[in-house]
């Protein structure tokens, strides 16, 4: 072989190390497993990741709950929805939102002030016990809340499915039902979460949750 051949093959077999490296790098993060602990001071759940996670965290209301999105992540956590029942932690679920998004939603029974810390191989998110108390001889009083007006939307059944659950929406005004997938937009929001008996949008007011109504038990006639 030629010394000009020499050459190249030494500057790809210097370069290849480098770009499977790179390869390597550009792996997306993985979310495997979701421990919870009681603590004395509240509730402690820790998140496992493969590499150092990309995450946003937002306290949500109606119904309260925590939401992680994890960026850049395929979500491989094989439990869920995890019942939890430790105050104020209900359950525990998630899903790949997106395609390239992880969601882990943590359903709380009231509001509580929570951090989040993150660490190489996950977060570790601490959830507070108590409520916030009002200073000695002073009663605190809670502002009056305005009455929600109602959705434009009527939850008419759901569909549960491994590979994506569909949700059947009705417009209130003209009652037209069209199906609805995490991620489709529905007026000016978005269908997060579908569940058996709910769906939750987000819209730019703030979560609207949609829920089955009820029916009432049949009666009987008496002979």
């Amino acid at each position: 072989m030629s010394r000009c051949g020499l050459a190249v093959l030494g500057l790809v077999l210097a370069l290849w190390p480098r770009a499977a490296a790179g390869e390597t790098a550009d792996a997306p993060v993985e979310l495997i497993d979701v421990t919870v602990q009681s603590r004395s001071d509240g509730v402690r759940v820790d998140v496992k990741t493969s590499g150092p996670p990309r995450y946003r965290s937002e306290l949500m209301d109606g119904p309260y709950r925590l939401v992680l999105d994890f960026e850049d992540t395929l979500y491989h956590w094989t439990v869920g929805p995890l019942a939890i029942d430790i105050d104020p932690v209900k359950t525990i679920r998630g899903g790949q939102f997106r395609a390239n998004v992880a969601r882990l939603v943590i359903e709380l029974t009231r509001e509580v002030p929570y951090r989040v810390e993150a660490h190489p191989r996950g977060v570790r998110v601490l959830l507070g016990a108590g409520r916030a108390s009002a200073p000695p001889g002073e009663a605190r009083v809670p502002p009056a809340e305005a009455p929600k007006p109602a959705p434009p939307w009527r939850l008419a059944g759901t569909v549960l499915r491994a590979e994506g659950s569909t949700a059947y929406i009705a417009d209130a005004a003209t009652s037209q039902v069209k199906s609805y997938r995490v991620g489709d937009a529905i007026g000016d929001g978005v269908v997060e979460t579908i569940e058996e008996r709910h769906v939750v949008l987000g819209t730019p007011r703030g979560p609207v949750e949609l829920r089955m109504e009820e029916l009432p038990p049949a009666r009987v006639p008496r002979r």
